[in-house]
């Protein structure tokens, strides 16, 4: 009789001990989902804030190769302190900075152009050099981590404006493009 009221009283036990690993289990899944969601989502912003910093990187190009066509700097112009050290003091000029907003951020804009005399590196008279190549440095920063940054170089290739000899024109030189 004793042992019919023990198992009487212990009918539940294995349909409750079988609940509660199913409600361990459940949760441990639910817990390892949520981890992989999270990850999932971190890896997706971070791929959308690098394709945003390289959209502003480009245009940042874009923008230094139009402000060169606009602005026409007489060669002579060129900045006469050694912006990059490299000992030369007529090859260094810089457009002025700007920003733009993409997305859900601002983006600083800062170009540098660095010129070469096509024919002589080191010709002895600038005046001499017919054809300069010209290497655009563009460089996007997020206004709201510096640690975002993108640069982006190309090299046009400075020749006489076609109607208007007096006035040069920059052309695009295929293959230099380069991105970090």
């Amino acid at each position: 009789m004793i042992a019919t009221s023990l198992k009487k009283y212990q009918q539940g036990m294995a349909t409750l001990m079988f609940a509660v690993v199913l409600l361990i289990a459940l949760t441990v899944i639910t817990f390892l989902s949520a981890k992989t969601l999270l990850t999932e989502q971190a890896i997706s912003a971070n791929e959308y804030r690098s394709k945003e910093v390289s959209y502003a990187a480009e245009a940042a190009l874009e923008y230094g190769i139009a402000w060169l066509d606009a602005n026409d700097p007489a060669f002579a112009s060129w900045n006469n302190d050694d912006l990059d050290g490299d000992g030369v003091n007529y090859n260094d000029l810089s457009a002025a900075n700007t920003t733009v907003v993409s997305g859900g951020d601002t983006y600083n804009l800062s170009v540098a152009y660095l010129r070469e005399c096509l024919e002589d590196p080191e010709p002895a008279n600038i005046a001499d050099c017919e054809q300069w190549v010209v290497e655009v440095e563009a460089t996007a920063t997020a206004a709201s981590d510096s640690d975002l940054s993108r640069k982006q170089w190309i090299r046009v290739l400075q020749t006489p404006n076609a109607t208007d000899p007096a006035q040069t024109d920059f052309i695009r030189i295929p293959g230099s493009w380069r991105d970090w």
